[in-house]
């Protein structure tokens, strides 16, 4: 339901050509079903380096401290490098990918 995770997401999906060495973990508190359309809107099936879960003991934002969605997390190596909260464009997530791996909070 969040208009600023969908840009984020049609963000990511649309440059996924030089995202493929990225791995995505999209978390949701939404329910299955809104999380199933959000999937299949997104095509997420045809990305093997995208994840998707819900978070139901909402231990995720409980972790990082925030609500705000989107919400990026970029690890390397299991260490958290960066965050960001609100979508982030391709230029400024190009300039992350060398972390190679980024955690995603979204509401579809």
């Amino acid at each position: 339901t969040c208009p600023h995770c969908r840009v984020q997401m049609r963000t990511i999906v649309e440059n996924m050509d030089r995202l493929k060495d990225v791995q995505f973990t999209i978390l949701t508190i939404a329910d299955y079903a809104s999380t199933l359309l959000f999937y299949e809107r997104y095509k997420l099936s045809h990305f093997s380096n995208v994840k998707i879960g819900i978070d139901t003991g909402y231990i995720f934002p409980s972790f990082f401290k925030t609500d705000k969605v989107p919400f990026l997390a970029i690890y390397k190596d299991g260490i958290l490098k960066n965050a960001f909260i609100g979508s982030i464009g391709f230029a400024q997530l190009k300039n992350e990918i060398q972390y190679k791996a980024i955690a995603q909070s979204i509401r579809p």
